[in-house]
């Protein structure tokens, strides 16, 4: 498959939940995001790029996807192929588990029960068409996710060895990486850049041309992605939950709100659940 990077980085709240099935001949390019996912044949085989190694992946078994891993996929002839990303935020105990870690083989296979129960709930909930959102809502439907993804997440964590994360060599992918591992302190392009040995005037330009933004705009997202979490699901003080979140003062933080999202933090809780 044709090993060239394709990021989208947009300037608001990370996409928490999205699904979709696919037929043959379908073909996703090589492309990279914060979340994690998973590849799950349901009929046929594809051929699953992940890092740079083709996997093939039968009928029963699934491709896990860490967050900024290069993937892409082929759907093969006949054969139907289930995708599903979803944030951190939906798997916790996961994401703690694998944190600074990978599967060293990406494909494992769910049990059969389990994983009839769970293409036939995704299914019921949101069809087969390309579906997205920011917040899974009602909240019944969110918990509802939660509990299906840890089925299958179940039969991950007792099949798969973890081994540590090490740097892609690739400038981009590593400078995001460390954003995404050390975003609730206090760090700069210079520590990254001296972290994983590169040049932060090249870093800064690598960053601009590949994904036309900057260090600072990477950072506040990641920041406010997960302060946007705070403020959605708990009740805790708006300024605790800004510096919580890594911003430095109240007036930064709810610059960076407004920037994103067109609503000041208040705004946004009023909007959440827990009111």
């Amino acid at each position: 498959m044709e090993n060239k990077l394709c990021y989208y980085f947009e300037n608001g709240i990370e996409i928490e939940f999205s699904t979709g099935a696919y037929g043959e001949g379908v073909t996703k390019t090589i492309n990279l995001h914060n979340n994690f996912e998973m590849l799950i044949v349901e009929k046929g085989e594809m051929i699953c790029s992940l890092d740079g190694t083709d996997y093939r992946v039968k009928a029963g078994e699934a491709a896990f996807i860490s967050p900024l891993q290069l993937h892409g996929f082929k759907v093969l002839n006949d054969s139907t192929v289930r995708r599903v990303t979803f944030s951190e935020n939906i798997v916790l105990t996961l994401s703690n588990a694998i944190k600074q870690k990978k599967a060293e083989n990406p494909i494992f296979k769910p049990k059969e029960d389990d994983l009839d129960y769970f293409l036939s709930q995704i299914k019921s909930l949101f069809g087969t068409e390309e579906y997205s959102t920011n917040r899974i809502s009602p909240s019944a439907t969110r918990i509802k996710v939660k509990g299906l993804l840890y089925i299958i997440e179940s039969s991950l964590l007792s099949q798969a060895k973890l081994v540590p994360y090490l740097n892609s060599k690739n400038a981009v992918i590593d400078v995001v990486h460390f954003i995404s591992q050390n975003y609730l302190s206090d760090i700069s392009l210079r520590d990254a850049a001296e972290r994983i040995g590169y040049n932060h005037q090249y870093l800064s330009r690598e960053l601009n041309k590949t994904l036309g933004v900057s260090f600072s705009n990477i950072l506040n997202q990641y920041r406010m992605n997960h302060a946007y979490a705070l403020l959605q699901d708990t009740s805790l003080p708006i300024n605790q939950i800004a510096f919580e979140s890594g911003f430095k003062s109240i007036r930064n933080f709810n610059h960076v709100c407004a920037e994103m999202f067109g609503k000041s933090p208040k705004e946004v809780r009023i909007d959440s659940d827990i009111g």
